[in-house]
This record gives C-alpha cells, sequence and structure tokens, in this order.
C-alpha cells in the first residue's frame, strides 16, 4: 500500500482507530540510539505521523518509555 493510500484508508475509517499521535524526531532519534538501531524511513514517518495504535485489531507499536 503506497502511502497516499494509506492515509485514505485511515481517515475513511476514523472512528475505527486508536492512534496515540505522531511523535517527535527527538523521540525516534532517542529510541532509536538506546536500542542502537535505525528504523525503516517508512516507519519513522508513521511515528511521526500516527505513534502507536491501529485499526481493526492491527496495531503498530512503539516503545514509550526505555528502562536501562
Amino acid at each position: 500500500m503506497e502511502r497516499d493510500e494509506l492515509i485514505a484508508f485511515i481517515q475513511e475509517h476514523s472512528d475505527d482507530t486508536d492512534f496515540t499521535g505522531g511523535i517527535p524526531d527527538e523521540d525516534i532519534e532517542k529510541i532509536e540510539s538506546e536500542l542502537k538501531v535505525e528504523f525503516p524511513q517508512s516507519y519513522k514517518w508513521f511515528l511521526k505521523n500516527y505513534g502507536a495504535g491501529g485499526l481493526f485489531g492491527v496495531d503498530i507499536l512503539y516503545t514509550f518509555q526505555l528502562t536501562v
């Protein structure tokens, strides 16, 4: 699914979503640093725009707080 299709699908079914809201670039960078990974650009885009959550029982997650 292309990005524009995803945006349209989410908007069309907005009553069935439970997204937390986007997170700032700084938080994404901190998570990547703590986990020693680099997320794909598509996942970073999703986090910045929607955060965690999903629709129709399919959830996309991220860590809210890292405890070391």
